[in-house]
């Protein structure tokens, strides 16, 4: 019997294979279904903002002009020619992060005579299940990877199952039932931990809306041994980092962030002196990223002076203001407060409120959903942003390169590959993407950090 209408067009038969019919719905469905989360859950990737480029080989490698040239003069009739050295190009070299996730089903599930809407409603929540979690490790990691305790706190323990509950000026990076790596920083060691509840402070006419109290468990089986590593000390200091799963060695490893294995983002992008690609930008010129830090309430006059020093140092202005919604929230109360509401002009005001017409901005178009402008682009309100952070994007110069989209990591004829736990009841495939954000121009981004409470 073949099910009509079941959201995954006409290919779902009710039979007593329920291996082969799920292998077929993975490799079938399971891609798109990645794809079209991520679209959904990233405001950024779903809108298009910034351009995915599909790339091939181990790494992409882009070339870095650096500064300009000496032998650039006026001369006058019979004047000798000037000459100068020429700085050679540099490389940037980026490498693709890898990120994965697993769809788990049941044995007692797979081994059922089921019908075919039974089995296409079981699949389609385990992949709505895993696609959410790749959705957040990629969405979340383009902005910045890692936050610290607002306060001290003390885990009821070191063994397996200790929990501890602590304050973090924003939580937005935490959500229930994921894994975190947990960097005692004292120690130099680092640990993967689940939240379990995370529990937003009290609601206010601020930015400080975004701090929360997330409890976490000692609770992940590290993969290699099949037990829970006891954590080395039980207090958590304001110093200690909490960052997306995978970035360390986790299970009282080493502490040190592994290089070229989480996505690169736009804040580690933004650093003046951090190396982006592999070069230094105290060696390379043109290479320093812009960050301006507010330490303050979120306002339009400061942030545009950024903007006027961006398009100074770069060239060039910036296409997107992207903010996470509290900030957007402030945004929205400060321009009208100026008399721009929503980006339309009302009367006079600080910020930039006319349109940019699409003769001499091709970004003009956009449409954001917010309907905010920030300096006459548009604004792009995103979960995943920290609550403390606005990114000015270029999309020309910063873009999302691609090499391989999350999917099965084998497909058959049949079907995606299934694999039979040797050490549980349940079936599973893993999904794995490669990508990382990359720019050809450092320069042209700038963040604004340390955005508090209004």
């Amino acid at each position: 019997m073949t099910l009509l209408n079941n959201g995954y067009g006409t290919t779902a038969v009710a039979t007593a294979n329920n291996f082969t019919t799920v292998s077929g719905l993975i490799k079938e469905f399971g891609p798109e279904k990645v794809v079209n989360t991520i679209n959904q859950a990233s405001p950024l990737i779903g809108s298009g903002a910034i351009e995915q480029t599909e790339q091939k080989g181990q790494e992409l490698i882009v070339t870095v002009k650096p500064g300009g040239i000496p032998s650039v003069a006026f001369v006058g009739d019979f004047g000798r020619r000037p000459t100068g050295q020429t700085n050679p190009p540099a490389k940037a070299r980026f490498i693709p992060a890898m990120v994965t996730g697993q769809v788990r089903i049941g044995t007692q599930a797979m081994q059922a005579v089921l019908e075919a809407d039974t089995i296409v409603e079981m699949v389609d929540v385990e992949l709505e299940d895993m696609a959410s979690g790749v959705a957040r490790q990629i969405g979340r990691g383009l902005y910045r990877n890692g936050d610290v305790p607002n306060a001290t706190a003390t885990w009821s323990g070191t063994a397996a199952n200790s929990t501890v509950t602590i304050n973090f000026a924003d939580g937005s990076m935490f959500r229930p039932g994921v894994g975190y790596d947990y960097i005692d920083t004292s120690l130099g060691l680092a640990y993967v931990v689940r939240a379990t509840a995370v529990t937003p402070l009290a609601v206010g006419g601020n930015t400080a809306n975004i701090g929360a109290a997330v409890t976490f468990i000692n609770d992940v089986v590290n993969p290699a041994t099949g037990a829970v590593v006891a954590l080395g000390a039980t207090a958590v200091a304001v110093d200690d980092v909490f960052r997306l799963r995978g970035s360390t060695l986790g299970f009282g490893g080493s502490s040190a962030l592994i290089a070229g294995q989480a996505l690169n983002s736009f804040s580690d992008m933004a650093s003046p002196t951090l190396p982006f690609g592999g070069l230094d930008p105290a060696t390379t010129l043109g290479w320093a990223g812009s960050t301006m830090v507010m330490a303050g309430p979120w306002n339009q006059d400061t942030p545009l002076g950024f903007v006027a020093r961006l398009q100074n140092v770069s060239g060039e202005n910036f296409t997107h203001a992207l903010m996470n919604p509290v900030v957007g929230a402030a945004h929205a109360v400060f321009a009208g407060a100026q008399g721009n509401v929503y980006g339309i002009p009302l009367g006079t005001t600080a910020a930039r409120p006319m349109d940019l017409k699409a003769d001499y901005d091709k970004y003009a178009s956009f449409q954001s959903g917010t309907g905010l402008k920030f300096a006459g682009r548009p604004v792009i309100e995103d979960p995943n942003c920290p609550g403390d952070l606005v990114v000015l994007h270029n999309k020309k110069t910063a873009k999302l390169g691609v090499w391989r989209k999350p999917a099965p990591e084998q497909k058959t004829e049949d079907g995606g590959i299934l694999w039979n736990s040797e050490d549980g009841l349940w079936i599973s495939s893993n999904f794995t993407g490669s990508m990382n954000l990359y720019c050809t121009k450092r320069n042209a981004v700038g963040t604004i950090t340390g955005i508090t409470g209004n």
